[in-house]
């Protein structure tokens, strides 16, 4: 006899599932070679990558700060307009920026 999963079989399977895509992310945060800045509607700093980190001198306890806070720590002066802009209008930006060691980078910034 066959019987229908419980509730409890579907939860932990959906548990599962979740962990497992969040290992996933997690492995590939940790091995990116590309600066990436995850930051919510309300500038709020939620994750970073390492090459983010290195990129933009900032640490852990940059994370749930506002980006007002740690904008310091960027070298492109119009980053948080250009962010504040891309949250307004929804549309995707890209633009060529240069950090002051002179090396030249494709910056997206998506919503």
């Amino acid at each position: 006899m066959i019987f229908p999963p419980t509730s409890e079989l579907i939860d932990e399977y959906k548990s599962e599932n979740d962990y497992k895509k969040n290992q996933d992310l997690e492995n590939y945060f940790a091995n990116t070679i590309i600066p990436q800045l995850f930051i919510d509607g309300n500038l709020i700093l939620k994750k970073f990558t390492p090459p983010a980190m290195r990129q933009f001198s900032l640490t852990d306890e940059d994370i749930n700060r506002d980006i007002h806070e740690v904008k310091e720590n960027f070298r492109f002066p119009t980053l948080i307009e250009n962010i504040e802009e891309v949250i307004q209008i929804g549309n995707r930006l890209e633009k060529e920026v240069q950090t002051t060691d002179g090396k030249w980078y494709q910056m997206n910034i998506l919503p």
